[in-house]
């Protein structure tokens, strides 16, 4: 088997940790919530152009 890319101290010691990469996937979920929601109001808004 080949080994794996980097390891807990090879990230540790260029500045990556369990706390940042946390953070990051934080973000990126938040985003792609908010992009949904931001589709959802204005798929609703559309729906109730159509019918009025």
């Amino acid at each position: 088997m080949s080994e794996t890319c980097c390891t807990a101290e090879q990230l540790a010691v260029i500045g990556i940790n369990a706390a940042d990469i946390l953070e990051v996937f934080g973000w990126g979920f938040g985003a792609v919530v908010t992009m949904w929601f931001f589709g959802f109001v204005v798929g609703v808004a559309v729906d109730l152009i159509r019918k009025a």
